[in-house]
């Protein structure tokens, strides 16, 4: 979205990793702590979001499971919970950059109130 000329509100309930994205990002992203089960978060985001970058055009919701330490370090537990979603290969962060940055662009001006599942074709199994 910033190599399109974007502002990035990043939220997200691990606050260090958060901060380290955003401050990575650049003047045109912040953080901010957000619990998407939450809808205090949720009133706190759309505010600050408005605040610093004057208005909201495109909300991305995109959560997921994530242990925050490399596959080979996850206990069994741990593992058998990522088992249990089939996936074909991990996903990366383009991999769902992309298909936001197409929803907004020119390319989908006729597409409105739509989900777009980037999931490796997982819900179609």
């Amino acid at each position: 979205m910033l190599e399109a000329g974007g502002k990035v509100v990043v939220g997200d309930v691990l606050d260090e990793r958060g901060c380290e994205t955003a401050r990575a990002l650049g003047d045109a992203a912040l953080y901010l702590h957000l619990d998407v089960t939450s809808e205090n978060d949720w009133h706190a985001a759309v505010a600050t979001a408005l605040d610093r970058f004057g208005k909201l055009d495109i909300l991305v919701n995109n959560a997921g499971l994530f242990l925050g330490k490399d596959i080979e370090a996850a206990s069994l537990a741990e593992w058998q919970r990522l088992q249990r979603l089939p996936i074909g290969r991990m996903g990366t962060p383009n991999d769902i950059a992309k298909g936001i940055v197409f929803l907004a662009s020119d390319d989908a001006a006729f597409m409105t109130g739509s989900a777009m599942v980037v999931d490796v074709g997982i819900t179609a199994q």
